[in-house]
């Protein structure tokens, strides 16, 4: 008959790993084993979808950027997923987990700033009278992908204010688009000869016009009848009679 010593194991491992107490050995399966500090970023979740998140701890705080506050009640960890945290690793975490069961899987995710990382994430089924109620999550920090958040806004700020700089406008207020140029051009040219003779024309149409022109046309004649007249006095072709005076033909 063999017999095993269920505390003596685990002292033995408790002295091997170097815990300070057996809690430190026991894998949480109730929230009340739950209830300690953690060396390791932790979350607690509710059972059901869309698993919302019911504690955290101050690691998991500082490393995912997010406070107690603006999650617990309100938020799942879907939160730390992105563009990069891959389906088929997801798949891996969440298979067993819809069977009630312990799940492992290494995944990039997302601070709050939008700073990525590998973690590796464990997850143990909590029971409350005998049915699983929460899940525990524990996350091994394995490294960041992005550089500092402080070094990458400075370059975030260094790109937005070259493109800022670009795209202010002249304060040369001789450069002018071509349009404005153009229209400067135009403003600046003579008027078309179309335009005149339109002028012309609608000046002769008016009465004061024509009567000028008429004026003009009668004292050119009467010039063009006294030259003639006088032409003619002195070729001799005019000569004085009793009867007058007779013009010869």
């Amino acid at each position: 008959e063999i017999m095993f010593d269920v505390m003596a194991f685990m002292l033995q491992v408790k002295m091997a790993m170097g815990f300070d107490n057996f809690n430190d050995v026991v894998i949480p399966n109730t929230v009340q084993t739950c209830q300690k500090q953690f060396d390791f970023p932790m979350v607690m979740t509710l059972a059901d979808r869309p698993f919302t998140i019911v504690q955290v701890n101050e690691r998991w705080e500082k490393l995912t950027g997010y406070l107690g506050a603006e999650v617990v009640g309100k938020k799942s960890c879907s939160i730390l997923q992105g563009a990069d945290t891959a389906e088929k690793d997801l798949n891996q975490l969440m298979g067993p987990v819809m069977f009630k069961r312990p799940a492992c899987a290494m995944l990039t995710n997302y601070t709050k700033t939008g700073r990525r990382f590998r973690n590796y994430v464990t997850i143990y089924p909590l029971s409350t009278d005998s049915n699983i109620s929460h899940y525990f999550g524990l996350t091994t920090f394995v490294q960041w992908i992005d550089a500092d958040d402080s070094v990458r806004l400075k370059k975030r700020s260094k790109i937005d204010d070259g493109g800022s700089g670009d795209s202010k406008p002249s304060s040369n207020p001789l450069k002018q688009s071509p349009q404005c140029a153009a229209g400067s051009d135009d403003n600046k040219k003579p008027s078309s000869p179309g335009k005149d003779s339109s002028l012309t024309s609608d000046a002769r149409s008016s009465p004061t016009s024509t009567e000028a022109v008429k004026g003009t046309t009668a004292s050119q004649n009467e010039k063009q009848s006294l030259s003639s007249l006088t032409s003619s006095v002195s070729s001799g072709s005019i000569r004085s009679g009793e009867g007058g005076t007779e013009v010869g033909t």
